[in-house]
């Protein structure tokens, strides 16, 4: 039997990862520490400890970092002017914007949109990555499957992003044509992995 000790523990991560997600999704509504606390049910300090624990953040600082990370994402893959994105997310202005973006990512937002780099150099962008979190992850084994595929591998200058991506897609493309053909169910898993 388990204890109440580890089956609230279950609880607490099950309610912050629900948290988490949501928050993802509200990153441009007007977000405050009290809509997030009311939200998760817990009290201010319940909640803030919590947050630490997990993403070794307070609540008003992890919603920045994800903005933050969200804001780089859009530099990289839109045209977005950096006036437009900092509105999106909340920021006082464009200034206040590029001075957190700056301090976080070292440069500003128009040096990292033009630049080679995408993410933090220190790998840290996204608060509540694998490697900087402390939630657990549990190996469940699943009924055998059987699976035909092919492994694509791409490599891609950021610079060059639609150029790659139309490359890519049509070969995907191709890929799934090809194991519909083959599939005698109709069912296919699709894996993208990209690592920036």
């Amino acid at each position: 039997m388990f204890s109440t000790a580890f089956l609230k523990h279950i609880v607490i991560e099950k309610k912050m990862i629900e948290l988490f997600q949501w928050i993802d999704k509200h990153l441009d509504d007007n977000l405050t520490t009290e809509i997030i606390v009311h939200k998760s049910g817990y009290s201010k300090r319940q909640l803030h400890n919590i947050f630490v624990k997990y993403t070794k953040c307070g609540i008003a600082e992890y919603v920045r970092k994800k903005r933050l990370h969200y804001a780089s994402t859009l530099l990289k893959t839109s045209k977005i002017s950096v006036r437009d994105i900092a509105e999106k997310f909340h920021f006082d202005s464009a200034q206040s914007f590029s001075r957190a973006f700056k301090k976080h990512y070292g440069l500003t937002p128009t040096e990292y949109r033009t630049s080679s780099v995408w993410g933090r150099l220190n790998n840290e962008d996204d608060p509540l990555s694998i490697e900087s979190s402390s939630i657990q992850t549990q190996l469940v084994y699943l009924d055998q499957i059987s699976i035909i595929g092919k492994l694509e591998t791409c490599k891609m200058d950021v610079r060059e992003r639609k150029t790659y991506w139309n490359t890519s897609f049509s070969k995907f493309k191709y890929c799934i044509e090809n194991a519909l053909s083959r599939s005698s169910t109709g069912k296919l898993l699709i894996a993208i992995k990209y690592s920036p």
